[in-house]
């Protein structure tokens, strides 16, 4: 079966459903309440201390595996103990290895100002109109955003692939192939933040409790946004994934999947 962008979209979208989304849904709001309450605990004892140390592992577990049970469920599998430990410590594990890129892309982008000049400097003067030193400097800062979004794809592929498909390596090449889960990506990672943006800094008037109403409305409309961009993301991811595992074939060499391991050599 040959596969195409149409039919892993026909999967992802087939994949979700609103209780996948109230789930994801549920945990942001859950993991930001925790971390509100987390984030205002006094320091001033050993006990404080304690109890910081604690509620932050709490967060991590919540979210982690809240996030792993959605992941699970978009592949229609089993969620046990050892996927939920398993995917724990790969999404900790692909978090961290994103900071990690994230800060590397952030220390080469403190140099995009001087790099900006010095090529508007080096274009002939009838190309500066168009490449002038703003064009060329939000072109590089576009540039670094969306390899920090590419580093958080290729990190989720492996990630969600490891967690939970039967041939992880098979599963990762495909979804790395995949151009319906590069487009889905750029597109839902540049599209949230933009559209959040733009809800948040909305006011649609001057009086105070409207604009509190108008505050509650909107958050809770960018909540309910991102968890459904998120939810597909993961679902192309998930659809990537299963068409891995049902076409997956033996190399050259090995026995075939249907053939018995077990049989006697005549």
């Amino acid at each position: 079966m040959m596969r195409t962008p149409s039919m892993i979209l026909r999967n992802a979208l087939a994949a979700m459903s609103v209780r996948l989304v109230a789930m994801q849904l549920a945990l942001a709001l859950l993991v930001f309440s925790l971390a509100v309450v987390w984030l205002r605990l006094p320091d001033s004892s050993a006990l404080s201390v304690l109890a910081t140390i604690l509620l932050g592992l709490l967060l991590v577990a919540f979210a982690t595996s809240g996030e792993v049970v959605i992941m699970v469920r978009l592949c229609g599998r089993a969620v046990t103990s050892g996927r939920l430990l398993k995917g724990g410590i790969f999404l900790l594990a692909g978090v961290a290895l994103w900071f990690a890129w994230a800060a590397l892309i952030g220390h080469f982008q403190e140099k995009d100002m001087a790099l900006a000049g010095y090529l508007s400097s080096r274009l002939p003067e009838s190309w500066r109109n168009i490449f002038s030193y703003w064009h060329i400097y939000q072109g590089l800062e576009w540039m670094s955003s969306a390899m920090v979004r590419m580093g958080a794809g290729v990190l989720a592929v492996f990630a969600y692939s490891a967690t939970v498909s039967t041939h992880p390596a098979s599963a990762i090449r495909c979804a790395l192939r995949s151009t319906t889960y590069w487009v889905a990506l750029l597109v839902g990672s540049f599209l949230a933040p933009f559209l959040t943006g733009l809800l948040m800094q909305w006011t649609p008037g001057h009086d105070l409790g409207i604009e509190m109403v108008s505050l509650i409305l909107r958050l809770g409309a960018v909540t309910i946004l991102d968890s459904l961009i998120v939810v597909f993301l993961l679902a192309v991811l998930a659809a990537c994934i299963l068409y891995s595992d049902s076409t997956y074939v033996t190399p050259a060499g090995g026995p075939e999947r249907s053939q018995p391991r077990t049989d006697e050599i005549p």
